[in-house]
């Protein structure tokens, strides 16, 4: 049984930094980026756990409040449990602690590759209204928005791509 949970910035910190240091190569980046934005705006974290009594988190993702927006960030999963989709249940989670606080948007920048698991879950890529080109399309990151209209909420999603990093 998958146990997941949201906490605030200073609630379990340790354990979303330790998750943040072993998933990115830049995760001492990451961890001061959290600590600074934490600082000025909301910042909560979903914790994924293999089983009710675990504690040892298999992996984390962040959100951050600005103003009445939420973006979605940091998200990872430990290397062995990959492809098991802890990836979209955290993001699920996260999205629904945003929809919770009222956010008017919840974005995510996202490396191209997980773009299938974004849409999945409800995301569609940001377009340049002026032009209505899709932007960042070529760049390793893009940016998503969450549409409710489009999200995916009762059927099995398929993983295109690494489940999280």
């Amino acid at each position: 049984m998958v146990f997941g949970k949201i906490i605030s910035y200073s609630d379990g910190i340790d354990q979303v930094n330790e998750i943040i240091l072993e998933v990115f190569s830049n995760g001492d980046n990451f961890i001061n980026e959290i600590s600074a934005e934490a600082k000025s705006n909301q910042v909560y974290h979903a914790l994924a756990y293999e089983g009710i009594n675990s504690d040892k988190p298999i992996g984390t993702g962040s959100l951050v409040i600005y103003d009445d927006c939420a973006y979605l960030k940091w998200i990872g999963v430990r290397k062995a449990y990959r492809k098991k989709l802890y990836g979209d249940m955290l993001i699920r989670m996260l999205v629904e602690k945003a929809k919770i606080m009222n956010c008017s948007d919840i974005f995510v920048d996202s490396p191209v590759g997980l773009k299938g698991m974004f849409e999945n879950i409800g995301f569609l890529l940001v377009t340049d209204i002026a032009n209505n080109e899709k932007m960042n399309i070529l760049d390793s990151n893009i940016r998503m928005k969450y549409n409710k209209e489009h999200a995916n909420l009762c059927q099995k999603t398929k993983v295109t791509g690494e489940n999280s990093k």
